[in-house]
């Protein structure tokens, strides 16, 4: 599935590039075309009183609410999940320690060529795309009646609303786990997005060239797809890949 998708952004936007001016609406140029967008969610976040009270001094912001305090073992309890997916197409989730960019760059090299469109919001800022936009959610408004801007959620056919539904979606469907071990989370979430992607791909495109009765050309990929497999060199192993308790 991954190699499907990737195939499929590079084959849709050979060649695509946004306006240089990032004030550009870009509404009517992507009207028929599923950019794909990117956003972070915790899922079984850890609460104060897991802390007993005690600070998280060493971290900040969504990683904070994953770890327990450094002075209570800062082992890890919840789960910070990475989403990437397109309009009425597939979804990816990986589990993530942390959004520092060595973390995020190389997942996202995974499912989008390296030039291909994007959307996010301003925690990838830095990210090096010329076709990277970002909408910021923090954005105040001008006007002194309001603290925030109307804009904050889309501007100029910017926004992240997909992938925020996606995970909307994602913790909703994770309820019903009550809680799962950040240790096996990865394992979890390629679970629940392969039965949420079957609906997006044929049986041909998921069988081997082998057995597959009319085998889809093969096209040669670029550098970018050829780096995906660092991710496993910056990131610990599947089975470890993420600190817990012993």
């Amino acid at each position: 599935m991954q190699r499907k998708f990737y195939e499929t952004q590079k084959l849709r936007f050979q060649g695509f590039r946004f306006p240089k001016d990032r004030e550009t609406d870009l509404t009517p140029l992507i009207a028929d075309k599923p950019v794909p967008q990117a956003d972070t969610v915790v899922l079984y976040s850890c609460k104060g009183t897991a802390n007993k009270g005690r600070k998280r001094y060493r971290r900040s912001g969504q990683t904070a609410s994953i770890y327990r305090s450094e002075s209570l073992g800062g082992d890890q309890i919840g789960t910070l999940v990475h989403t990437i997916g397109t309009k009425q197409g597939p979804v990816f989730y990986d589990s993530i320690p942390n959004q520092k960019a060595e973390t995020i760059y190389p997942i996202l090299g995974k499912y989008n060529p390296h030039h291909g469109p994007l959307f996010t919001d301003m925690g990838y800022r830095g990210f090096p795309s010329m076709n990277h936009r970002m909408v910021n959610h923090s954005r105040k408004s001008s006007d002194k009646r309001y603290k925030w801007a109307r804009n904050r959620w889309s501007k100029n056919g910017v926004h992240c609303n997909v992938a925020e539904g996606k995970n909307g979606i994602l913790k909703r469907s994770f309820s019903s786990y009550v809680w799962i071990n950040p240790k096996h989370s990865n394992l979890y979430l390629q679970e629940y997005a392969f039965n949420a992607n079957l609906r997006h791909f044929d049986l041909g495109d998921l069988l081997p060239e082998e057995s597959n009765p009319n085998p889809a050309p093969v096209y040669q990929m670029d550098d970018n797809w050829a780096m995906r497999g660092r991710v496993s060199k910056v990131l610990p192993k599947q089975d470890s890949n993420l600190r817990h308790g012993d």
